[in-house]
């Protein structure tokens, strides 16, 4: 959970954005997206992403 608050600050967000980030970050890998197969694939899990943090209200 410090690596939270660290990424957090240094990214210059929420200790709740950063959290909802790697929840749903994971999640994605988890069911199947990759960033790192194509710039396509990474702007789909990107979009996906920010969709999924904005509808909860973790915005930068």
């Amino acid at each position: 959970m410090d690596k939270i608050g660290e990424q957090a600050e240094y990214l210059e967000h929420s200790w709740e954005r950063e959290l909802g980030f790697l929840v749903v970050h994971g999640f994605l890998h988890l069911n199947g997206y990759d960033h790192m197969k194509s710039e396509a694939d990474e702007k789909e899990m990107f979009d996906l992403q920010r969709q999924i943090l904005d509808d909860y209200g973790l915005t930068r």
